[in-house]
């Protein structure tokens, strides 16, 4: 699956070389980690290992940077991001920024995000096999819509794994099956325009990249294949790219600009998460997800499995991407609160580990 995506879209770098969620220019300096005394029993260590990153504590995670709305009600939801966007718009110190905040809060006024529309082949295709399997002649059919799909389905099925190509889009699919045609379909949305935001490219590649592994993690805690786990995983930071969007449009940069930018981001894009899966209609469960991922105690009791295994999957992979930078995250607390039996037993950071070490072992 990741080897399809990654040729895909074209990915040839680390994912992860890149700006981390905190912003530098607001979260505190990190501290280093305090080296423990040797004992005289001991002998001395030989030195620092160059192969080894310095450790520094990270003392602002990822998974702590965001807000929490107070209500999943859609008009109570959409008064308070309102509200908090009017307060953004008094503390805007140039025109550029009031413009910005501006289009933000039009923007959800009119309950139009102007954001690009979730697949359509990704959707009917779910709709097709949430009833089971259906026949292959219905899929084929379904696939044949979008040509860019029928490219990497055929590219994934002619992959060294399966000893050569097939001989047409039927034995193709029939190759790679359902539950991996099923990702292949929903992370379309990952090749379209909502990724491509000019001034915040960097931005909006960490927020695809991150939610492909979180999305990974976040099915294998739930052991499925696919499903609103997996796609509320995948999308659960989309609420950023809404802000990045207006903001590279409406913004020209002021002294303070930036900062604002990412202090919006951070409190708001759970909330403006919830809106966008509403508006490509992924359902209630996909939509709690994402706006509660920050603090699934608060999502309806009804949804809060797939929340509390979102924020599992984001805490984990935040966790083993700061390890792997030098920074030292610690997600013991933060995994404590979740409850185990929807764990399964399994192990959040470990599953974060493989899934990311494949994910990069295909960009070797």
């Amino acid at each position: 699956m990741f080897a399809a995506l990654l040729r895909w879209l074209g990915i040839g770098r680390n994912p992860y070389e890149m700006d981390l969620d905190a912003d530098p220019q607001t979260a505190p300096a990190p501290t280093p980690v305090p080296v423990p005394q040797v004992a005289a029993s001991e002998p001395p260590p030989e030195g620092p290992d160059p192969e080894k990153p310095a450790f520094v504590v990270d003392p602002h995670p990822p998974w702590t940077l965001g807000g929490s709305p107070s209500s999943f009600e859609k008009d109570v939801l959409m008064d308070e991001v309102l509200g908090r966007l009017g307060e953004y718009l008094e503390r805007a110190e140039s025109g550029s920024e009031r413009t910005f905040v501006q289009s933000v809060m039009d923007a959800v006024f009119r309950g139009q995000l102007d954001i690009p529309a979730f697949p359509d082949v990704a959707r009917e295709l779910d709709a097709l096999l949430r009833h089971g399997d259906p026949m292959m002649t219905q899929v084929v059919r379904l696939v044949e819509k979008e040509p860019a799909l029928v490219q990497r389905v055929w590219t994934r099925a002619s992959s060294a794994e399966f000893g050569g190509p097939p001989k047409g889009l039927h034995f193709a699919i029939s190759r790679l099956g359902f539950d991996d045609l099923w990702r292949l379909a929903i992370q379309v949305c990952l090749q379209s325009e909502l990724f491509r935001i000019p001034g915040f490219q960097k931005e909006a590649d960490h927020v695809r990249d991150h939610g492909l592994v979180c999305g990974d993690v976040a099915a294998e805690l739930a052991g499925e294949r696919r499903g609103a786990v997996y796609l509320a995983g995948l999308l659960h930071d989309v609420g950023k790219l809404m802000v990045y969007r207006h903001a590279s449009v409406g913004l020209m940069y002021s002294s303070h600009a930036p900062e604002r930018v990412a202090a919006l981001v951070r409190e708001l894009h759970p909330a403006l998460g919830i809106m966008v899966a509403r508006e490509w209609s992924l359902g209630e469960s996909v939509a709690f997800a994402m706006g509660g991922h920050h603090n699934p105690s608060k999502v309806p009791e009804d949804h809060q499995r797939i929340a509390w295994l979102v924020r599992a999957a984001d805490v984990a992979t935040h966790s083993v991407d700061g390890e792997r930078h030098g920074l030292l995250r610690d997600p013991k607390s933060a995994l404590a609160e979740i409850p185990p039996d929807w764990l399964r037993g399994k192990d959040p950071v470990a599953v974060a580990q493989k899934s990311m070490k494949d994910f990069e072992s295909l960009l070797q």
